[in-house]
């Protein structure tokens, strides 16, 4: 989905960077400490789900 131009401040699309890479940092963290090979099949089935959903 795409916004229009100057929907959001520069300050507040700033912010949501920071707060998405936090999240994404973490995530990356969890999965490589918690890695089992038959939970791959389920990633990949999700990453799919949430692209068809949006």
């Amino acid at each position: 989905m795409h916004m229009a131009d100057a929907l959001l401040s520069p300050a507040i699309g700033g912010a949501m960077w920071a707060v998405s890479g936090a999240i994404l940092v973490q995530a990356c963290k969890k999965v490589k400490n918690e890695i089992d090979d038959s939970k791959v099949p389920l990633m990949g089935v999700m990453g799919a789900f949430i692209f068809a959903a949006k």
